[in-house]
């Protein structure tokens, strides 16, 4: 009499004689994994640093060139008001 052994599709081990599908074992791996996303999407929210400040230094540049010009403006204006007196 000839015994067939049935083999896991699986695995290809061959499967006892009372159990008609063996379950491979999950990875521990797997379920360590899953728990780590788990407890990461769980934490708490971060506050995002500021955008980094680029052209800083230049922007403050213009903007205080901006300002010697307004002060050179005025200062010319005030001239040529003084000569424009002076003449009459």
């Amino acid at each position: 009499m000839a015994v067939l052994i049935q083999k896991s599709p699986i695995t290809g081990n061959p499967l006892p004689a009372n159990s008609l599908e063996v379950r491979p074992m999950r990875s521990p791996r797997i379920l360590a994994f899953a728990s780590i996303l788990l407890i990461a999407g769980c934490g708490d929210k971060t506050e995002e640093p500021p955008p980094p400040q680029l052209f800083k230094p230049q922007r403050d540049a213009l903007e205080k060139a901006k300002g010697v010009e307004q002060t050179l403006q005025q200062s010319a204006d005030r001239r040529r008001e003084q000569i424009e007196r002076e003449e009459k």
